[in-house]
C-alpha cells in the first residue's frame, strides 16, 4: 500500500507570534515626538501598583475570605 506524504499545515487566519502593530507609513519619528511617547507610558508605568500594594490587597482580600467561613 503506498504512504500519503506528509504536507504542512494549512496556514491559519489567527496572527503569528512575531506579528505585531505594523510601521508608521509617514516614516521616522522625530525625537520630539520619541520622546513624548517615553515620558507617556513613564507615566503609564508610575501609575501601576507595586508588587507590595498587590501582595498586600491579595493578603487583605484572604483574611476577608477566611472571615467569611
Amino acid at each position: 500500500m503506498p504512504r500519503t506524504p506528509l504536507t504542512a499545515p494549512a496556514p491559519t487566519d489567527s496572527p503569528g507570534p512575531t506579528d505585531g502593530p505594523t510601521p508608521s507609513p509617514t516614516g521616522p519619528a522625530s525625537i520630539d515626538d520619541l520622546t513624548k511617547r517615553i515620558d507617556d507610558l513613564e507615566k503609564k508605568v508610575d501609575r501601576l501598583p507595586t508588587k507590595k500594594e498587590l501582595a498586600d490587597v491579595l493578603r487583605a482580600f484572604a483574611d476577608k475570605l477566611e472571615q467569611e467561613d
